[in-house]
């Protein structure tokens, strides 16, 4: 799994070049009654959940942080 270079993140937001809160995830939740995936991509990484049973939820999620210039995007399909 993909994680962010947390000492570095820490050193920055006890510098004061970043703010908020840091330690977060992207997250694509869905749920109808047939077979489905949930997919999200943060900048240049994709998570897709496993095929999806109808009735159940699926996950998608990616460590993320909300900084300029970051790109989320959240996609659901059918199977």
């Amino acid at each position: 799994m993909d994680r962010p270079d947390y000492d570095a993140m820490v050193a920055s937001f006890e510098r004061g070049e970043i703010d908020g809160f840091w330690d977060a995830k992207a997250r694509s939740y869905f749920t109808v009654n047939r077979c489905h995936t949930s997919t999200v991509i943060v900048n240049d990484r994709t998570q897709r959940s496993i095929d999806t049973r109808g009735g159940q939820k699926s996950i998608a999620e990616l460590w993320a942080t909300n900084l300029p210039g970051t790109k989320d995007s959240y996609y659901y399909d059918f199977c």
